[in-house]
């Protein structure tokens, strides 16, 4: 019963509500490109010097304000974890390769 609200909630966040203007597309855009960056950068010791396109398509679409608290959305497209509630976090993105 859990997984089906999960999916549900995902599926309704992501795909059935409209999305908030363009507040966040520049931070999205901008996260994008220092992750990127940060794939490039540490190469040497991680194994993979850039991200695969589908990894790098999923951050440019996924809307990371709409999964933490309102008072936490201006930090979601900040490179760190962030509380989501019921005591899980949202990963920071370096460590989602």
């Amino acid at each position: 019963m859990n997984r089906h609200f999960a999916l549900g909630a995902f599926l309704l966040f992501c795909c059935a509500l409209p999305s908030q203007g363009g507040e966040f597309d520049a931070a999205r855009r901008k996260m994008v490109e220092e992750v990127s960056a940060d794939a490039a950068t540490t190469s040497s010791y991680s194994g993979s010097s850039a991200l695969s396109p589908g990894v790098i398509a999923a951050m440019k679409k996924v809307e990371r304000h709409r999964f933490v608290p309102v008072w936490l959305a201006a930090l979601a497209y900040h490179n760190r974890p962030l509380p989501i509630g019921h005591g899980q976090t949202i990963r920071s993105l370096s460590s989602s390769r």
